[in-house]
């Protein structure tokens, strides 16, 4: 989901990159793979950011950081 997530922004759909990141991180399990979790967080955020909602963008930003430590 995380590819193609990436590929719909690289393919200028911003709309359906954040529905299927969205999902992928409802469905993805930090505990298990946090490297992939905090990639998708990374790329919400930065979709997020791209379509001028700050402050979701910030929170997703918290939850990365808080999982990098």
């Amino acid at each position: 989901m995380f590819a193609l997530a990436r590929s719909q922004s690289a393919f200028n759909q911003p709309e359906a990159a954040l529905q299927t990141l969205e999902t992928a991180k409802a469905e993805t399990k930090a505990q298990y793979d946090p490297e992939l979790y905090i990639q998708i967080l990374a790329e919400l955020r930065a979709n997020y950011f791209k379509k001028g909602e700050y402050r979701t963008a910030f929170h997703l930003k918290q939850e990365q950081r808080s999982l990098s430590l």
